[in-house]
Protein backbone atom coordinates (compact mmCIF):
# COMPACT_ATOMS: atom_id res chain seq x y z
CA UNK A 1 0.00 0.00 0.00
CA UNK A 2 1.22 3.53 -1.15
CA UNK A 3 1.86 6.01 1.67
CA UNK A 4 -0.57 9.30 1.79
CA UNK A 5 2.96 11.25 1.53
CA UNK A 6 3.45 12.42 -1.89
CA UNK A 7 5.85 14.51 -3.45
CA UNK A 8 5.97 17.02 -6.17
CA UNK A 9 8.70 17.25 -8.95
CA UNK A 10 9.17 20.86 -10.37
CA UNK A 11 10.85 20.84 -13.56
CA UNK A 12 11.35 23.19 -16.40
CA UNK A 13 10.33 22.54 -20.13
CA UNK A 14 10.43 18.96 -19.97
CA UNK A 15 8.17 17.15 -22.82
CA UNK A 16 5.19 15.75 -21.60
CA UNK A 17 4.99 13.29 -24.18
CA UNK A 18 8.44 12.12 -23.94
CA UNK A 19 8.45 11.68 -19.90
CA UNK A 20 4.54 10.04 -20.32
CA UNK A 21 6.13 7.27 -22.46
CA UNK A 22 9.09 6.94 -19.79
CA UNK A 23 6.93 7.20 -16.88
CA UNK A 24 5.87 3.93 -16.68
CA UNK A 25 9.35 1.96 -16.90
CA UNK A 26 10.36 4.41 -14.21
CA UNK A 27 7.24 3.36 -11.37
CA UNK A 28 7.44 0.21 -9.97
CA UNK A 29 6.46 -1.50 -6.87
CA UNK A 30 7.66 0.92 -4.55
CA UNK A 31 7.28 4.14 -6.23
CA UNK A 32 4.46 5.28 -8.25
CA UNK A 33 4.65 8.07 -10.51
CA UNK A 34 1.46 10.22 -11.98
CA UNK A 35 1.49 12.66 -14.23
CA UNK A 36 -1.72 15.42 -14.07
CA UNK A 37 -1.84 18.01 -17.13
CA UNK A 38 2.07 19.44 -16.62
CA UNK A 39 2.27 18.03 -12.95
CA UNK A 40 4.46 14.84 -11.84
CA UNK A 41 3.51 13.24 -8.87
CA UNK A 42 6.23 10.74 -6.91
CA UNK A 43 4.19 8.37 -4.33
CA UNK A 44 7.18 6.34 -2.56
CA UNK A 45 5.68 2.96 -0.97
CA UNK A 46 7.51 4.14 2.60
CA UNK A 47 10.15 7.06 3.19
CA UNK A 48 11.17 8.72 0.42
CA UNK A 49 14.58 8.05 1.14
CA UNK A 50 14.51 4.28 1.08
CA UNK A 51 13.38 5.03 -2.53
CA UNK A 52 13.80 2.94 -5.05
CA UNK A 53 13.64 5.37 -7.98
CA UNK A 54 16.53 6.42 -9.64
CA UNK A 55 16.57 10.18 -9.12
CA UNK A 56 19.25 10.84 -12.18
CA UNK A 57 17.25 9.01 -14.91
CA UNK A 58 14.46 10.93 -14.30
CA UNK A 59 16.33 13.97 -13.89
CA UNK A 60 18.12 13.25 -16.95
CA UNK A 61 14.34 13.05 -18.77
CA UNK A 62 12.88 16.34 -17.39
CA UNK A 63 16.20 18.37 -17.08
CA UNK A 64 17.20 20.55 -14.23
CA UNK A 65 13.71 19.93 -11.32
CA UNK A 66 13.81 20.31 -7.59
CA UNK A 67 11.52 18.17 -5.36
CA UNK A 68 9.36 19.12 -2.75
CA UNK A 69 7.11 16.94 -0.25
CA UNK A 70 3.66 17.50 0.16
CA UNK A 71 3.96 19.28 3.49
CA UNK A 72 6.16 22.14 2.16
CA UNK A 73 3.77 22.34 -1.14
CA UNK A 74 0.80 23.01 1.44
CA UNK A 75 3.20 25.02 3.50
CA UNK A 76 4.42 27.05 0.65
CA UNK A 77 0.51 27.62 -0.84
CA UNK A 78 -0.70 28.41 2.51
CA UNK A 79 2.04 31.34 2.50
CA UNK A 80 2.18 32.56 -1.05
CA UNK A 81 -1.41 31.98 -2.52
Amino acid sequence: MFSWNWARLFAVGYKVRTFLRRADELSNDADMLEIVGRELYWWPKGNFLDSELDLKVVEGLLGPMTIRTKGTVERLAAKFL
